[in-house]
């Protein structure tokens, strides 16, 4: 008899997991979208058209990050999740120093934003990858050390035949409720954002400094925050379950430690798009780019439609008078406390989406579908109800709270429950009994609803026996393909955002300030549709299943 020691997740992990990937992952965008135009407007000079500059600068982030995101996934399943962790918060701290170097917008300002997408998208990809670890390590930890002895700390597995003794972890809890967890996080690192950074410079300028000097100081003071999270990383994501055969040495070579052949990266990508015939997976990718096209809706183009307000209503021209001084910072303050309540409606409304997304035997994903109608209402009173963001103008109004509180309530429903839903599709697919077989022909007959996206999952088999131990894992197994999973799932984000930054951008400035929210309306009619027919599916197969056992009981 042989003890299989595996890890079990530990404090330090759960903490850094939380107060280190998740509330920093967001942190960082949230703050470079909100302060974009007035890098724009206050260093550069630019007065004019900056919507489409705002706009061609998310367009080009989001090129690099459909790009980067996949890649980074793919890289955590040979480096582990923790290096790809450090190295983008190092790469955001770096970015955000160059940032204000710029001297124009193209190419300066285009360079460094590129620079700090390719950082972004390791942050953003490993809250995702690291997800299914803390969720479940007794599953995301499936390599496992033969030891005589538990170590403390880890759980420990006693094998004998067909017997699996498993020794229950200090923690435990379901993908569904950790990503409310995870979506609290990301509120506060968006609240962060917006309440502690965006302030800065109207305090800087209220010490003397001028626009663009506070600028500067405030982009040095967030990368040096960076900095300290890139640390925090390193130390606090050391042996996590499932990543002790995962590092540098897997970079390019073919063979795992156990001589088995990793997947080439282009096989790691196309299996991970092929997971989303898996139901729970495919509606979190649907989920996903919306829920990243919402967060760059509200850190991006509310601020830029504040700034607009008030240049177009004559506040922030250059100007002597302390009263023009004055009511320009009032822009940065406006803009930090829209953005700054839709967060906290999201970060009060995460640990209740988790926990209700949570709820089984429910076809519909009711959590979800109340994101998407929140999303659609909140978007439509937004771009058609009215005139001016800022309440203290003649055709303001007070409504634009509750247009804001809705469109937060979307935001961090579509974020928790698609995070939830892929972390569940992974976690569920490991469940599958890996002495089972799989013929495609009698597949149908198959009481199992997991085994619907075997078929496509599957690969024919090999008289390799190096290679059919890792292949048939591949089959019933997802948690070898979290990195490219996340990365996929961001992928499909950077996608949204692609159209919404480039084409509500230039509509801004050419056709209506409502386009960005426009648009954004239309992708939550497209979640509410795949909420709909994900339910549907889900109906159309418990029916079959009920179909089958009436005959076979017949």
């Amino acid at each position: 008899m042989a003890l299989a020691k595996q890890r079990s997740i530990t404090l330090p992990q759960v903490l850094t997991y939380l107060f280190g990937v998740c509330l920093f992952s967001i942190s960082f965008l949230v703050f470079l979208n909100s302060s974009v135009s007035f890098v724009v407007t206050d260093i550069l000079g630019q007065k004019t058209g900056v919507g489409d500059v705002v706009g061609n600068l998310g367009f080009a982030d989001e090129l690099v990050a459909i790009v980067a995101c996949p890649l980074w996934g793919m890289l955590s399943d040979r480096l582990g999740v923790r290096i790809i962790a450090v190295t983008g918060y190092l790469l955001v701290g770096l970015a955000l120093l160059v940032f204000v170097q710029a001297n124009n917008v193209y190419p300066q300002l285009l360079l460094a934003r590129m620079f700090f997408a390719v950082g972004g998208a390791a942050c953003t990809t490993m809250v995702t990858a690291v997800l299914p670890c803390i969720a479940a390590p007794h599953i995301a930890g499936s390599e496992s050390q033969e030891s005589p002895a538990e170590a403390p700390g880890h759980a420990a597995a006693v094998v004998s035949g067909d017997e699996h003794e498993v020794r229950k972890s200090w923690y435990r809890t379901s993908g569904s409720r950790l990503a409310g967890i995870v979506g609290c996080f990301t509120g506060c690192g968006a609240l962060i954002a917006l309440l502690c950074f965006l302030p800065l410079p109207s305090m800087f300028q209220g010490s003397g400094n001028s626009a663009a000097d506070a600028l500067r100081w405030t982009y040095y003071i967030v990368g040096i925050v960076a900095f300290v999270v890139c640390l925090v990383c390193f130390f606090g994501l050391r042996r996590l379950p499932g990543q002790d055969k995962k590092g540098w040495q897997n970079l390019l070579s073919s063979k795992t430690h156990s001589n088995q052949q990793h997947l080439p990266y282009w096989k790691l990508f196309y299996k991970s798009i092929l997971a989303a015939s898996q139901p729970d997976i495919g509606l979190g990718y649907a989920g996903g780019l919306v829920a990243r096209a919402s967060s760059i809706g509200i850190t991006l183009f509310i601020p830029l439609l504040i700034n607009h307000d008030f240049i177009s209503h004559g506040l922030c021209k250059i100007d002597d008078s302390a009263l023009v001084r004055q009511e320009c910072r009032e822009a940065y303050l406006l803009a930090s406390k829209l953005t700054g309540i839709s967060q906290l409606v999201a970060l009060l409304l995460a640990p209740i989406y988790g926990y209700c997304s949570d709820i089984k035997n429910t076809l519909f994903h009711i959590p979800l579908l109340l994101a998407a109608l929140s999303g659609i209402i909140g978007y439509a009173g937004l771009a058609f109800a009215i005139q001016s963001p800022n309440p203290k103008q003649p055709d303001g109004s007070n409504t634009i709270y509750l247009w804001i509180s809705l469109i937060g309530a979307s935001q961090i429903g579509a974020i928790v429950c698609s995070l939830g839903s892929v972390s569940k599709g992974i976690s569920e697919s490991s469940t599958i009994d890996p002495q089972k077989p799989h013929l495609h022909a009698e597949e149908e007959e198959e009481e199992e609803e997991e085994e619907e996206i075997q078929p496509l999952l599957n690969d024919p088999p090999s008289n390799n026996n190096a290679t059919t131990t890792s292949e048939s894992t591949f089959v019933q197994d997802l948690t070898p393909l979290q990195g490219s999973i996340a990365g996929t799932y961001s992928l499909g984000g950077g996608l949204g955002i692609l159209c919404l930054t480039k084409l509500g951008g230039a509509l801004f400035d050419s056709y209506s300030v409502a386009a960005p929210f426009v648009i954004l309306l239309v992708f939550n009619i497209f979640l509410l549709g795949a909420v709909l027919a994900h339910g549907g599916f889900l109906l159309v197969k418990q029916q079959q299943r009920q179909r089958r056992g009436e005959q076979q009981r017949s």
